[in-house]
This record gives structure tokens, sequence and C-alpha cells, in this order.
């Protein structure tokens, strides 16, 4: 093999080479472009819209068909408030879509009440064709995910992540609540 030969080989795979780190590197740019625009989670606070709130109470109210209202407060006077509803049954343990509407004969809410204790957030994933004539139709989120661990009768890890439609026009919020700790049990 000739010097010329050789320097042209090496040129090729120098060319290669570098093509390969600089797609890699395009990928992997790309990727974390997507996580900035979901809230980080933190551990035991909501974060709505930028806005950091620590979790100062979480109740559970249930009842003997396992029916789930967990409610979590932010505030001493209970006015923010994070409630979910759910049937312990079909929903915990698993990662619940909050982007669709459940065909099944129990469904999923998630509100939020702002600090003044009005409902900005109210979702139900009660499918459009179970409602009534006239019946409000609840949305569900744009993009969003829901996952509820009972850790003990009087402990719950929850993580909630997504992008929902608020309940004033054109209102939108992204959120992120994580909770692992106890929890007030109260049977209804």
């Amino acid at each position: 093999m000739s010097k010329k030969n050789f320097l042209v080989n090496c040129a090729k795979s120098i060319f290669a080479l570098v093509t390969v780190v600089m797609v890699s590197m395009a990928f992997s740019a790309c990727s974390s472009d997507n996580k900035d625009d979901e809230p980080q989670l933190k551990q035991n606070a909501l974060i709505i819209n930028g806005r950091e709130v620590a979790v100062k109470e979480v109740v559970c109210y249930t009842d003997d068909e396992c029916i789930y209202k967990i409610k979590v407060f932010f505030d001493n006077n209970r006015m923010e408030e994070l409630r979910f509803l759910l049937n312990e049954k079909v929903f915990f343990n698993k990662v619940i879509d909050l982007s669709k509407k459940e065909d099944t004969p129990k469904y999923w809410e998630v509100m939020y009440d702002d600090q003044a204790g009005n409902r900005k957030i109210d979702t139900w994933s009660k499918p459009d064709n179970k409602y009534k004539e006239n019946e409000e139709i609840y949305p569900v989120f744009q993009k969003g995910s829901l996952f509820v661990v009972k850790k003990s009768d009087n402990s719950i890890h929850i993580k909630l992540e997504g992008k929902v439609d608020g309940t004033d026009k054109g209102a939108v919020y992204d959120l992120g609540f994580l909770y692992e700790g106890e929890m007030k049990v109260v049977k209804e």
C-alpha cells in the first residue's frame, strides 16, 4: 500500500468517526430538550407552573368499596388542595395514563384548588359517551401520568406529572407532585 492510499484511508476513517460523534451529540442534545418542558419533581412538594409548595398534611378518606379520596393540603387553613379519587383495586400499583378516559365502571379524578380555594383543575376519566344529556363533560390531561402505592395502612407514595387545561378558559397547568410519607386515614 502506498503512502498516498494509506493517508486517504485514514482520512476516510477519521471523517466517519467525526460524523458518528456529531450525530450522537445531536441526538443526546435533542433528548435533553424535552425534559426542560416538564417540572422537576421534589420530594413532598407540588410544583405547579414553576411555583413550589410543600405538603402540610395528607388525609385519606376510604370506604368499604376501596374508594380512596386522597386530599393533599399545602396550607394550614386547607384552602390549597390537590385531590385524588381512586379505586384501590383498579388504580393502585400501576401507572395511570391521565390523558385517556377509562372505559371501566370505575373512574379516576384529579382536582386542584388554589390558595384562595378556587377550583383550577377538575379532571375525570369518565368516557364522553357515559355522560347524560346536558351534563358537564370533564376533561382529562393533555399528557400525564399518576402512580399511587399504599406503603402501609397509614403511608402512601404518590407521583403525578402532567400538563392539563384548567377550569379558567385558556389556562394550562404544568404540574409535578411527589409524596412519600404518612397520611391520616378516615373511614367513611
